[in-house]
């Protein structure tokens, strides 16, 4: 999923910058978002987010959650309206 302020598209180079000078050190990305980067790097790391929820969804896909393929305008609305309602994974999701 694209979004504004994504780092998908300079992932490459900002993982290449990093491995230069990491020296087996462990990274911290505090801004995770989508883990363009952390997902990329090798070794320790440690991700956040300011939004709870986008944890909360990447650690449902490691536990082998799956997200549904496709996503009714009515279980959108839903989801926006009634968020108490859904997992927090499926809120970060749509």
């Amino acid at each position: 999923m694209r979004y504004q302020g994504g780092k998908g598209k300079l992932a490459r180079h900002i993982v290449a910058q990093i491995e230069n000078v990491r020296r087996s050190r462990t990274v911290v990305e505090p801004f995770a978002g989508a883990f363009n980067i952390t997902a990329a790097l090798s070794g320790p790391r440690w991700a956040n987010d300011a939004d709870p929820r986008m944890v909360d969804l990447f650690q449902a896909l490691l536990e082998g959650w799956t997200p549904p393929e496709n996503v009714s305008e009515e279980l959108y609305y839903d989801v926006k309206r009634n968020p108490q309602n859904h997992h927090p994974a499926m809120q970060a999701f749509v």
